[in-house]
């Protein structure tokens, strides 16, 4: 579990990161990271999947108009609710979950860079070294310089992907067409 200090706060010095990833959503640019306890410079927990922080997975309820006029949420949409009874046979009513999302709570920020940053690192084996991922909507592009990875723009990452795609591209198809030429 990850720790938190008094006021609620990750204790990011404490932790390190197997996988990080920068995101955007909505127009807004986000960090979230798997994660394992640190305990000392080359010892991290081994055992177990590792934790996310930076993202949570909420429920995703059915949804339904409602239709009782004396109610506060008259004619808007709310979660469908059924009816279930506990073990000591009182009557409950529990919303109708249809699934799960995942919402991103860490939004990029000066410092929110430098507290990632923090968890980076090598371990021993079988672990290695923190793996950093561009998650854009072309795709999920590892990111294999750390400076880059903390200090560019998402923008600038995906311009730069883009054009370099582009170039190879344009380099293939003209290859393409000379050997169709012969």
């Amino acid at each position: 579990m990850v720790r938190k200090d008094s006021t609620g706060a990750i204790k990011f010095k404490e932790l390190w990161a197997q996988q990080i990833f920068r995101s955007e959503v909505g127009g807004k640019q986000y960090i979230f990271a798997l994660v394992k306890r640190k305990y000392g410079p080359q010892d991290v927990e081994s055992t177990g999947p590792g934790e996310y922080i930076g993202i949570e997975q909420r429920p995703v309820y059915k949804m339904t108009t409602d239709t009782n006029p004396d109610s506060d949420t008259y004619n808007e949409r709310v979660p469908e609710e059924q009816i279930t009874y506990t073990g000591s046979g009182q009557e409950v009513k529990v919303k109708i979950q249809t699934g799960t999302t995942w919402v991103n709570t860490h939004e990029v920020s000066k410092k929110m860079l430098e507290d990632y940053r923090s968890m980076v690192g090598n371990m021993p084996k079988p672990l290695g070294d923190t793996q950093m991922y561009w998650v854009l909507k072309e795709g999920k592009y590892q990111a294999n310089d750390i400076d880059d990875f903390f200090e560019m723009d998402i923008s600038e990452v995906r311009e730069k992907l883009i054009k370099s795609k582009s170039i190879r591209t344009k380099k293939i198809k003209k290859e393409v067409e000379e050997d169709d030429e012969q």
